[in-house]
């Protein structure tokens, strides 16, 4: 089709130029490979140098560069590169509260490929920041995020983590599904071949034992393991009595096989929280910065964030 034809398209604004589409929908047009005579579809340059599989974004968290490999297939990276940061508003709400803390230890359990870890150890230098992934796939994608961002204060620990050190079996998800791999064996699975044997530490042994050979106060734990949450606490109970962090973590009832599995897991939460002094609050998806009580005898879906009450 003639130029002239395309330009009217647009001027009838029958459809968008690349410049005013999101990344996504330009990463779709380049892909397919069609209207190379419409140069407002997308960039012939571009498509000289794409080749259908990765990007890298670079982004902005409090003044701090931060890069990622991104694979458009993959939920995670999707979202990174459809909003530049992967939940921002969750990113903003660890900053916040551990700004007071800068100087301490900061544990990210279940790091995946560092959507968090990353933006937290480039604005927080002085932190340190010690990030727990189990599943192989995204600890190689952990590894290349965090020398592209050329990193110093990350200690990654390419191991699970539970309720004691031993090897529990991962049950691994699709490649384009990494985040969702867990240690809980899914619904109705009784194929081992997709899980692997990690192994397990504990954060106690990690942080807490003499012969440990990390020194300092732990002040903020975040924890997104797809139901495995309450063996991680198990975990951690002297490092929670000792350090009194914060702790940011996930709860989905659908991650267990059974209402009764996640009633049973509520209820574990509510006796651990209120026996060791903390508040427990759930984050809206309206607005993270808007919170309600957690009620553990209810439908319960999304981030939680404990404070504890003493220090």
């Amino acid at each position: 089709m003639t130029k002239r034809f395309w330009k009217l398209v647009y001027r009838l604004h029958l459809r968008r130029r690349y410049e005013d589409i999101d990344r996504l929908h330009y990463l779709k047009r380049l892909g397919s490979g069609k209207q190379k005579n419409d140069m407002w579809y997308y960039s012939y340059r571009d498509a000289d140098q794409h080749d259908g599989d990765e990007v890298v974004i670079h982004s902005r968290f409090r003044g701090k560069s931060v890069f990622f490999y991104c694979n458009p297939k993959i939920h995670v990276e999707r979202e990174i590169i459809r909003h530049g940061l992967y939940e921002r508003h969750f990113l903003d709400l660890i900053a916040d509260l551990l700004e007071p803390r800068a100087n301490t230890i900061f544990i990210d359990v279940g790091a995946n490929i560092g959507a968090v870890t990353i933006p937290l150890a480039k604005t927080f230098p002085d932190a340190e920041v010690h990030a727990f992934e189990p599943n192989p796939l995204a600890i190689e994608r952990l590894q290349r995020n965090l020398v592209l961002n050329k990193t110093t204060n990350v200690v990654l620990h390419p191991v699970g983590v539970g309720a004691n050190p031993g090897r529990e079996r991962l049950y691994t998800a699709s490649c384009f599904e990494i985040g969702n791999s867990s240690f809980l064996k899914p619904a109705g699975s009784a194929d081992e071949n997709k899980s692997t044997a990690i192994k397990v530490e504990t954060l106690d042994n990690c942080f807490c034992v003499s012969t440990s050979k990390v020194n300092g106060r732990v002040g903020l734990i975040k924890i997104d393991v797809q139901g495995y949450e309450r063996e991680v606490l198990n975990g951690a109970t002297a490092l929670v009595l000792r350090d009194r962090p914060y702790i940011v973590f996930e709860h989905q009832d659908e991650n267990f096989t059974s209402l009764e599995e996640a009633r049973n897991a509520k209820q574990w939460f509510l006796e651990f929280f209120r026996d060791n002094g903390y508040m427990v609050f759930y984050q809206t998806r309206h607005d993270a910065s808007m919170m309600f009580p957690a009620k553990w005898d209810r439908p319960l879906n999304g981030n939680l964030l404990a404070i504890p009450t003493t220090s």
